[in-house]
Parts: C-alpha cells; sequence; structure tokens
C-alpha cells in the first residue's frame, strides 16, 4: 500500500516540477493563470483535492522515505492548506491574487518558481522508491 502513496507523491512532485519550469519561463502566464483559482470553482476544487492527495499520500509514505519526520511534518502543512482553501472566501484570494501580481516582481516570481522545482525535485529523490 505505501507504494501506491509513494507513486502519488512522485507524480504530483513530478507535475509540480515541469509546472515551476513552466513558470520560470512563462511567470507572467502564472500570474495571470492565478485570477482563475478564484473564479472557476472546478479549478479551487481540484486545487483542493490534489493538495489533499498530496498530504495524505506525504504522511502515508513517511516511514519508507529518506526523511521521515519531514515528509510527516510536510503532508500534514498540505493538508492544513487544503483546509484553509475551503475556508477562505473567494473574495480573499482574489485579494491576495492582485498583491501578488502588483506588488510581487517578475524576479521575485521566477525566485519562488526556481525553489518550488528543486524542492519537488528534492521530494521526489527523497521519496526512496526503487522502479525496478
Amino acid at each position: 500500500m505505501t507504494k501506491i502513496f509513494q507513486m502519488l507523491v512522485i507524480l504530483i512532485s513530478l507535475a509540480m516540477v515541469v509546472l515551476s519550469i513552466a513558470c520560470l519561463i512563462f511567470p507572467k502566464k502564472l500570474v495571470s493563470s492565478m485570477n482563475m483559482l478564484s473564479s472557476i470553482p472546478a479549478i479551487k476544487y481540484g486545487d483542493i483535492f490534489i493538495r489533499g492527495i498530496l498530504g495524505v499520500s506525504l504522511i502515508f509514505s513517511a516511514t519508507d522515505s529518506l526523511y521521515p519526520v519531514l515528509f510527516y511534518v510536510l503532508g500534514v502543512a498540505s493538508c492544513l492548506a487544503a483546509l484553509s482553501l475551503l475556508v477562505i472566501d473567494n473574495n480573499k484570494i482574489e485579494i491576495i491574487v492582485k498583491v501578488i501580481s502588483k506588488y510581487v516582481p517578475t524576479w521575485g516570481i521566477r525566485s519562488v518558481c526556481g525553489f518550488g522545482a528543486g524542492f519537488f525535485g528534492f521530494i521526489i529523490y527523497a521519496t526512496n522508491i526503487s522502479l525496478l
């Protein structure tokens, strides 16, 4: 059963690496697409679902990872982030997106995306799964 959770962690992390690299190349596209999080319910609930699945998968795969405590803490944090998106009103999400798009420079967005690519690459490494 742990292998299934490890594969989910790798799959979601791989998608995040690809998304982060795309953001490094096209940072303005990321900012413009962030508005969809509050305006299209399917995207918001899809985000909540993916964060929840990642969180649960990190928690259940923690014992077999290279850094079990880190995986457990990140799993709990991801689940809490999913729950917080359920509580946060769409208007507040719009305000956050407007502040980011207005005050965060392009190099700041690229920095966060670069960190995200490296971070999720590390998660893939630390999952410690043998695919053979």
